[in-house]
């Protein structure tokens, strides 16, 4: 079987449970991963592990010994016409201003021009983050129906 680009969001979320499922083997956080919307995710297609290098800086970089009780939460949300998937963590969180895109998140935002270039539906990536705040990251897709 050869790597598919686009993969059922069911089957992205699935796979983001697994990998935090084994992070959770090096790293004690929780995580929670919800369905807000009333879309069938299995009909929605989605960028293959498009989210795993967001969660995977949550987990890397955001959570540091001090964190008590460390989490990431996925939720995806339907507004408007706009689907959103959230990915928020309580990790230590990043002074925006000082602080440029990481190498993964630099791949994420370069993979999502590449995306808007030659798919019919726009993708969005927003990251709101303040220093000991932790961390949301928003990925907006619209025309996605």
């Amino acid at each position: 079987m050869g790597r598919r680009e686009y993969i059922s969001l069911t089957e992205e979320l699935a796979l983001m449970e697994q990998y935090l499922l084994l992070e959770q083997k090096r790293h004690p956080f929780t995580f929670e991963i919800t369905n807000r919307s009333s879309i069938d995710l299995s009909q929605v297609d989605f960028p293959a592990l498009l989210l795993q290098p967001i969660i995977e800086n949550s987990i890397h970089h955001g959570f540091t010994k001090d964190i008590v009780m460390p989490a990431v939460s996925i939720a995806v949300e339907k507004e408007n016409e706009a689907l959103k998937i959230i990915i928020a963590d309580n990790g230590r969180g990043f002074d925006q201003v000082s602080t440029l895109y990481g190498h993964g998140l630099s791949l994420v935002q370069r993979r999502i021009l590449l995306l808007n270039e030659t798919r019919t539906f726009n993708v969005e990536m927003k990251i709101k983050s303040a220093s000991n705040m932790g961390t949301t990251t928003t990925i907006t897709l619209t025309n996605w129906m």
